[in-house]
C-alpha cells in the first residue's frame, strides 16, 4: 500500500545490466544479506506504521483522499525516474490488466487511509490491511488457476474468524469503519493477483507505474472540488507541522517500499510474510506510548490467528513452488 507490499517483488523478474541497476537492486547485491534482509523488512514495517500514524494525526485537517494524492504523487515521481532509468515502457501491452491493477490498488489505499483515520485503533486498521495474503490465497485458485488444498481453505476460514474478532460486528458506525479496513485488505489482494498476471508480459517498472498514476488522476478532481470556491482558504492548513507530516508520509512511504523491495529479494517469502506483520506491533507501541491505549484481548487474539494462518499459508505456497 502500500499500498500493496508485493508489487515490488516483480522487480526481480528481469535481471538488469550493471549500468541499469536500480537503488534496490544495488542494496540487495551488497554483502551481508543474511542480516540485512530481516532488517530491511522490519524497517519497512516501521516506516509504514509511522506513515499510518501521521495519516491518523492529520485528521480532521486533511481528508484521507488528500493524503492518498500526496502519497501517490511521491510514488509517481519515483516510478517515473525508475522507468526512465530502466528504459521501460510507460503504458505496456496488457492495458486492461494494468488498469485493473491500478484501480484496485487505488481502492485499497483509499479504504486503508479512511480506516486509519476513522477507526479507534491504529493497530486494528493496519492488521485488517494485512489480511491481504489471506485474500490472495483465497483468490489465487480462481484467477491464477493455482491448486489449493483443503488445509488452505481451513486456514483461510480461521483467518476470517480472526478478522471478525478485530471487527467486532455490530450495528454501530465503528463496525462499518472496520469493514472498510477489511475491504482495503481485499482490494490489495486483488491488485496483487493482477500484478501476478501482468508479470507474464510486462516489466516491473510498467506495472508499478499504473498504481500511482491512476491514484493521482482519480484523487485530483476531489482536491479541485475541495480547494476551489469561497471556502478554499478555510480548507487548507498552513500549519508547518501538518505540512511536515504530509511530506513525511510521501518520503517514508517511498523509503518503506524501497526497503520492502530489497527485503523480499533477500528473505524467503514465508519469512518475509512474518517480518511484514511487525507493522501492527509497531502500531501498538505507538498507541501505548502516545495515547496510553492498550489493545483489547479480542483484537490481540484475532491478530495472532491471522498472523499464524498467513504464515502457514505462505510456507505451504513456498514449499509447493519449490517442490520441497
Amino acid at each position: 500500500m502500500v499500498l500493496n507490499a508485493h508489487e515490488f517483488c516483480v522487480m526481480k523478474s528481469k535481471p538488469p545490466t550493471e549500468s541499469r541497476r536500480s537503488i534496490s537492486q544495488r542494496l540487495a547485491s551488497a554483502s551481508g544479506a543474511a542480516w540485512r534482509g530481516p532488517l530491511y523488512m522490519v524497517l519497512s514495517a516501521l516506516f509504514f506504521s509511522l506513515t499510518a500514524l501521521f495519516v491518523k494525526e492529520l485528521k480532521p485537517r486533511y481528508d484521507f483522499f488528500e493524503i492518498v494524492f500526496v502519497r501517490s504523487l511521491f510514488g509517481l515521481v519515483l516510478v517515473t525516474f525508475y522507468i526512465i532509468q530502466s528504459n521501460a515502457s510507460f503504458w505496456g501491452n496488457r492495458k486492461g490488466v494494468l488498469i485493473a491493477r491500478g484501480l484496485f490498488g487505488f481502492v485499497g489505499l483509499m479504504c486503508y487511509f479512511f480506516a486509519v483515520q476513522n477507526m479507534a485503533s491504529l493497530s486494528d486498521a493496519i492488521m485488517l490491511l494485512h489480511t491481504n495474503p489471506i485474500f490472495v490465497a483465497l483468490l489465487a485458485p480462481f484467477i491464477l488457476k493455482e491448486k489449493a488444498s483443503p488445509v488452505r481453505y481451513m486456514l483461510i476460514a480461521f483467518a476470517f474468524i480472526g478478522a471478525l474478532m478485530i471487527i467486532k460486528p455490530s450495528f454501530e458506525l465503528s463496525s462499518l469503519y472496520s469493514l472498510v479496513g477489511l475491504c482495503a485488505g481485499m482490494a490489495a489482494a486483488v491488485a496483487y493477483v493482477f500484478i501476478r498476471k501482468a508479470t507474464l508480459t510486462e516489466s516491473a517498472a510498467t506495472i508499478m507505474f499504473y498504481f500511482p498514476f491512476i491514484s493521482v488522476i482519480l484523487t485530483l478532481p476531489l482536491l479541485v472540488n475541495k480547494y476551489t470556491g469561497d471556502s478554499a482558504a478555510m480548507n487548507f492548513s498552513t500549519d508547518y507541522r501538518d505540512i511536515g507530516m504530509l511530506v513525511a508520509i510521501g518520503v517514508l512511504g517511498t523509503v518503506a517500499q524501497l526497503f520492502l523491495t530489497v527485503g523480499f529479494k533477500l528473505v524467503p517469502a514465508s519469512r518475509a510474510t512474518i517480518y511484514n506483520y511487525t507493522a501492527p506491533v509497531f502500531a501498538v507501541c505507538f498507541e501505548l506510548f502516545l495515547y496510553s491505549r492498550v489493545p483489547g484481548m479480542l483484537s490481540v487474539t484475532g491478530s495472532v490467528i491471522i498472523v499464524v494462518c498467513a504464515g502457514v499459508i505462505a510456507v505451504m505456497r513456498e514449499r509447493k513452488s519449490t517442490g520441497t
